[in-house]
């Protein structure tokens, strides 16, 4: 990352304490980044120290607890993040939680954390995943991967330059000053903002065989446009979006 330096000496004091050495060393300073590989529980003891820290120089503490999301669901389990002290916290539920697939949410708390800001950063473009997607391709020349009502994925392959990354940006950038609403944040809260999409899910396919029974019966090799209303005699799990269509139900 151009500008940044890297500390690769073995630490021997806290975090909390690195954090404050480095805040009064560099005044530039803007974000530390600390990894532990001991795992989340690993590194969860300084939390309230580096919030304290941060808090003390008039800086948010935020912190990637992918695997916390079930920090403080069980006295038995350590505090999360967010009850030290952390004013943003995201969380990956699909890690330790029931999350079918992949999902995650983002805590906020205090008021060191502009939400208007914050909802610009994230999904404030009043736009769904298709329209912003089709944006991008017409006004920034960016193809994507893929559109979902909520998200939308950009994939880099080994033909992949440079250049395609900072296009990218670039038209994120450009799509987030086009269709910016700053009262968006404050209309949502209210109850008065955009409804969310229908996300309700498909109906589940008929099972026609137990998967044992499908599986010694006879089978015969059909094309796809052929095999409506069919039994399948093994799974077929197009992506996305990834939801199989498991032996002995018929495709709808």
């Amino acid at each position: 990352m151009r500008g940044a330096s890297c500390d690769t000496s073995l630490p021997s004091t806290s975090p909390a304490t690195r954090l404050a050495a480095a805040l009064w060393r560099a005044d530039a300073t803007r974000f530390l980044v600390s990894g532990s590989t001991g795992g989340v529980l690993a590194a969860l003891g300084d939390v309230a120290g580096l919030a304290a820290v941060a808090h003390a120089h008039g800086l948010p503490l935020l912190v990637d607890e992918a695997h916390g999301a079930h920090l403080g669901l069980h006295p038995s389990f350590p505090a999360s993040a967010l009850a030290c002290g952390a004013d943003v916290v995201v969380q990956s539920t699909h890690k330790t939680l029931g999350a079918l697939t992949q999902a995650a949410v983002l805590h906020v708390r205090g008021g060191r954390v502009d939400l208007d800001r914050l909802d610009q950063a994230l999904q404030a473009l009043g736009l769904d995943g298709p329209a912003a997607a089709a944006w991008l391709e017409a006004e920034a020349g960016v193809v994507l991967e893929m559109s979902t009502p909520r998200a939308v994925v950009a994939a880099f392959g080994i033909g992949s330059a440079a250049g395609d990354g900072d296009a990218l940006v670039e038209g994120l950038w450009a799509l987030s000053r086009a269709r910016w609403d700053p009262g968006r944040a404050a209309r949502c809260a209210a109850g008065t903002g955009p409804s969310e999409p229908s996300l309700t899910p498909p109906p589940l396919p008929e099972v026609v065989l137990a998967p044992r029974e499908a599986l010694a019966r006879r089978t015969t090799a059909v094309p796809l446009v052929a095999s409506l209303g069919r039994v399948a005699a093994e799974a077929v799990c197009p992506y996305p979006p990834g939801i199989p269509l498991q032996r002995g139900q018929a495709r709808a």
